[in-house]
């Protein structure tokens, strides 16, 4: 059976060939005058980072902003993407399998009031090859791409709304329009997706919110096959407002969703974490906050099992938001929680992907501070979320060689490690989704892994021992 081939990754991000030996931490603002905001951030293949979000230009006009990092977090470049005289806008977006960019929100239509999806490719430089618009013209309708991914077949999917509608879009690679779902259940007024994921069987798992009056919202996910038509649909909620921010598949084949409640927990607004089988049907549930106000934006899968969760808190004294990390086991029990900011102002998480696990066990965080001018928000932290302003946090100093040959192949992998193993050493194969395909338990220096029902495309090979990665490797199929 022929492996999914994509360019989101869910647990690990890697494709560099060395091993890890720090942990690099640092905090950065991108202030270039007006109204910045980082929405989504992801570790490149390089080793460095690039955010997707927004650049103010007037007032209501801005550009989608693309800035790329290095591993320490300086700028390398940054690129401003979109009609001009309009309002553009980034939400989502993604590193893809050709080096380039992929991004989507929404733009400014024929009228000032009405908003289309906007999707932007760009080449490896952030360098527009094309954009694209979907939605229906008229005032006052309102299209947005809350979330894009890049598929199995190269091409994408776009999730987000259509008027009263919630809207799945799926695209080849030159963003033509290859077929469109609008859904709505014939109980609610409403519904809207924020994220979407490509599932291990080729079809889709969403989740956003479905209103069923002026105010009352569930969280709502809905799975589909590979050409979108539904397959089944859970809403979760209670008396008050629940929204769905983020949904991953997990390891176990079933599904983590983050998002808001105002139902369960302190009795404020606090984070919802679900954790559902592959039918969507709840294993358990979770909130994390207090009497105030806290919204989870983005979820991810980490090494351990467990899971990081990227969101917003608001602070009693002094009266402010924060950016916040939450780091929990495979049961939803926190381990630690970690707050981000400057009581000068506020900070905001972005939205579904603005928390990701880094390729040397830490984690990235983007979003938004208006502590002074608004400016793009970027905190990288060490693996228990520790920032060491200027210094690198050695994590381990294993110098091991891990030899792959052939590579590229189209049948057999050998790897042969020239030094000692450490003890409790395994090797784990992923493919780009952080699907896990291998893992095997080393007990020689020399093994082989038969790739020849794998599909052409990249793939990673990690050496770890006791959770920590040693070493990370890609490995590339081409038959």
């Amino acid at each position: 059976m022929k492996k999914n081939f994509s360019l989101f990754f869910l647990l690990i991000i890697c494709a560099c060939n060395f091993s890890f030996a720090q942990q690099v931490t640092f905090e950065k603002y991108f202030d270039y005058g007006f109204a910045e905001a980082g929405n989504c951030v992801q570790q490149t293949t390089d080793g460095g980072y690039i955010i997707f979000g927004r650049q103010g230009i007037a007032i209501g006009v801005s550009k989608i902003l693309l800035l790329k990092m290095d591993s320490l977090g300086t700028e390398q470049w940054h690129k401003l993407i979109g009609k001009n005289n309009a309002d553009n806008y980034s939400y989502s977006g993604q590193q893809t399998s050709d080096g380039g960019y992929i991004m989507t929100g929404n733009t400014t239509g024929i009228v000032p009031s009405d908003y289309d999806v906007y999707l932007v490719k760009t080449d490896s430089n952030g360098d527009t090859l094309w954009t694209k618009q979907y939605g229906t013209s008229g005032p006052n309708m309102y299209d947005n791409g809350w979330c894009v991914r890049q598929t199995n077949d190269g091409g994408y999917i776009i999730c987000g709304q259509t008027g009263l509608y919630g809207w799945l879009l799926k695209t080849d690679l030159n963003g033509d329009t290859l077929w469109t779902k609008k859904i709505i259940l014939p109980s609610s007024n409403q519904t809207w997706f924020y994220s979407v994921q490509q599932t291990m069987d080729t079809g889709f798992v969403l989740t956003g919110a479905i209103k069923y009056s002026t105010t009352l919202t569930d969280v709502f996910i809905v799975k589909t096959n590979s050409t979108g038509d539904t397959l089944w649909t859970r809403k979760y909620g209670g008396v008050s407002d629940e929204s769905g921010s983020a949904i991953r598949q997990t390891t176990d084949g079933g599904y983590i969703v983050a998002g808001s409640t105002g139902s369960f927990g302190s009795g404020g607004w606090d984070v919802y974490l679900i954790k559902t089988d592959l039918n969507g049907d709840t294993l358990w549930t979770k909130t994390y906050g207090d009497m105030y106000e806290n919204t989870g934006w983005s979820v991810q899968q980490t090494l351990d099992g467990g899971y990081i969760i990227g969101g917003t808190t608001l602070n009693p004294t002094p009266f402010n938001y924060d950016v916040w990390q939450i780091k929990i086991n495979t049961t939803g029990d926190t381990l630690w929680t970690k707050k981000f900011g400057d009581n000068a102002g506020d900070q905001y998480a972005g939205y579904d992907g603005c928390v990701k696990q880094t390729s040397d066990g830490g984690y990235i965080i983007c979003g938004l501070t208006d502590a002074g001018n608004t400016a793009a928000y970027v905190v990288k932290t060490d693996s228990m979320g520790n920032v060491i302003a200027g210094i690198s946090n050695l994590l381990i100093d294993y110098e091991a060689v891990m030899n792959i040959f052939p590579n590229p192949s189209a049948a057999i992998v050998n790897i042969h490690f020239k030094n000692e193993l450490p003890v409790q050493s395994i090797l784990i194969l992923f493919d780009v989704t952080g699907q896990r395909l291998k893992e095997i338990g080393l007990k020689s220096k020399s093994i082989t892994i038969d790739v020849s029902d794998f599909a052409d495309g990249i793939y990673f090979l990690q050496l770890i021992s006791k959770n920590k990665i040693l070493v990370s490797k890609k490995v590339i199929v081409q038959h």
